[in-house]
């Protein structure tokens, strides 16, 4: 009976957990200050992309990094070692991105930048170059 209690126990702790860990990821779109807001509970991942965001905003305020990400037209991320691109994806007003020499392998979460004219791709390991935005020939691989 013991066992039985345990396991019940360990599968519903289990589960919350689980939830918990979904709800930390904010999803595509989501503003900057989301992600910047729940940054300890992002991957690792988003979080170096969410880190390098706010340097280059030059502030640890979320919402102050939001203000001024959002109204950029231009960033260049380049040799940041960046990995997942999923914080970048509310930032709509961009129209150049330049994301060569890091470590991208699925630029789908820029599928919303529709305001690019040019995404910088190069030196990333991405195995199958696709570009996410329309018209294709704004990406450069």
């Amino acid at each position: 009976m013991k066992r039985i209690s345990v396991l019940a126990l360990s599968l519903s702790l289990w589960g919350w957990g689980y939830e918990v860990a979904i709800a930390a990821q904010p999803s595509l779109g989501s503003s900057f200050r989301e992600w910047c807001l729940q940054r300890t509970d992002l991957s690792a991942s988003s979080r170096k992309t969410v880190e390098v965001l706010l340097k280059k905003a030059g502030t640890s305020n979320c919402s102050q990094a939001d203000e001024i990400l959002s109204s950029l037209t231009e960033l260049n991320l380049n040799f940041n070692q960046i990995t997942d691109v999923s914080p970048l994806s509310s930032l709509s007003n961009l129209t150049e991105l330049n994301l060569g020499g890091n470590q991208i392998t699925d630029v789908s979460p820029l599928s919303g930048l529709t305001n690019l004219t040019e995404l910088e791709l190069k030196n990333n390991p991405i195995a199958q170059p696709t570009c996410p935005v329309s018209p294709s020939n704004v990406c450069f691989f």
